[in-house]
């Protein structure tokens, strides 16, 4: 499993000076600890440092992808973050804006194409944006869906009982794979729920029916009794 950032362009860029991008996933402020790759980016935590881009105007144009290997499942509410600076190599980088994203979407669909503007220290919108895009490999390649059989209820299974047997007589139709057990499951099922129904219709019918008796008058009873003695 990884998350795996293509970071596109920054545009809409003030002035003229050299850039650096960080990107940050799952990132542990307590871990200052900076190691240098192989590709030669900075990884701190869970945050990478794209190359510096010298002497940009209006437009950076980063291109550079940012992949991280993931042992447990991504979860929808989790963020990246992007952030752009200007750097200098004498002062501290001067934070241009910053980008958060929830991951929801690239969890449910796996790969998503993002154009956004940033916002400053303040959370308000500014005119600098980035264009990126974002993917999740997950461990089996795929994301879960749901199985419309399983909410199916007893209509519903009528109608698929009827559509097999009308497909049987068609030619070139192939013979229902489903096995035995599952047959005799579904029609378990169909029994106990038609057996449900026909309990609360002869209870509701039984109903008056007890109540006639019981509320009958109490000389029919003692007439029964001197017949049964005759």
């Amino acid at each position: 499993m990884a998350l795996i950032v293509h970071l596109k362009t920054v545009s809409e860029l003030r002035g003229r000076s050299d850039r650096i991008a960080k990107v940050t996933f799952r990132d542990d402020p307590g871990i200052v600890l900076r190691i240098t790759g192989e590709d030669g980016k900075i990884m701190g935590g869970q945050s990478f440092y794209s190359r510096v881009l010298e002497n940009c105007e209006d437009v950076a144009d980063f291109d550079e992808t940012f992949r991280w290997p993931v042992a447990s499942s991504i979860d929808r509410n989790e963020m990246l973050e992007i952030q752009i600076f200007n750097y200098s190599k004498v002062f501290s980088n001067k934070l241009i804006g910053t980008f958060r994203m929830v991951l929801q979407k690239v969890v449910e669909e796996n790969r998503v194409e993002v154009t956004d503007t940033l916002i400053d220290d303040n959370n308000a919108i500014i005119k600098t944006s980035l264009s990126m895009e974002v993917r999740y490999q997950a461990a089996d390649g795929s994301v879960g869906s749901w199985d419309d059989g399983d909410f199916l209820g007893d209509e519903s299974l009528q109608e698929e009982k009827d559509s097999q047997e009308t497909d049987g007589l068609l030619p070139g139709s192939r013979p229902s794979t489903r096995t035995p057990g599952e047959k005799s499951f579904r029609r378990a099922g169909r029994s106990v729920f038609s057996a449900m129904k026909l309990g609360k219709t002869r209870s509701h019918k039984e109903e008056p029916q007890r109540q006639g008796r019981q509320r009958g008058p109490a000389h029919h009873s003692h007439s029964s009794i001197s017949h049964l003695e005759l």
